[in-house]
């Protein structure tokens, strides 16, 4: 059991890592909240379990200071978490390769639309673009798409999308990488 709770400590440590720094998660958001939520499970589970044992009390102090500690700084690692576990964003298929989300990996950070392209078991966000859409002299948003379309570009490092809502198109070229 301790095993196999390591390893998926060690999975969620690593995935969060990825997704922070490089941009890189499993395919959609529901593989990253189960990897959460079967860790969180697992160490309630083994901390009421093992609780005789000094090292799952010490280990219990140690997961409530550093939430303790994690509240000081404006509650944002906590939040941060939490919102990693539990949002769910619309995303919207393009073709078999990408896929077109609204994210944001702060809690005080500005949301932004997510370009991510499958690699196999995970994907890595390839470009970013604004969260909204004006057409008309009017806001749009991602819940607003009804397709996204894919069009060719003369140029390697750009990717070229077209939105399209209701009452027209929009088209976004976005830079590979950012």
């Amino acid at each position: 059991m301790i095993k196999i709770y390591i390893g998926i400590t060690l999975l969620l440590l690593i995935d969060l890592t990825l997704y922070l720094t490089m941009s890189i998660s499993f395919p959609g958001r529901l593989l990253d909240q189960g990897v959460f939520w079967v860790w969180f499970l697992g160490t309630i589970y083994l901390i009421i379990s093992q609780f005789k044992f000094r090292w799952a009390k010490r280990y219990a102090f140690f997961l409530f200071a550093l939430t303790i500690l994690g509240l000081f700084p404006m509650g944002i690692p906590v939040l941060s978490t939490i919102s990693f576990a539990l949002t769910n964003e619309p995303s919207i298929q393009v073709n078999s390769d990408h896929r077109v989300f609204k994210t944001v990996k702060s809690v005080i950070g500005m949301p932004y639309i997510s370009i991510t392209q499958n690699f196999w078991v995970f994907e890595k966000e390839v470009g970013s673009t604004e969260f909204h859409f004006e057409l008309s002299d009017e806001y749009l948003e991602i819940e607003d798409v009804t397709q996204v379309n894919l069009l060719e570009s003369t140029n390697n490092q750009m990717l070229r999308f077209e939105f399209v809502f209701e009452d027209g198109k929009i088209i976004r070229n976005v830079q590979k990488g950012t």
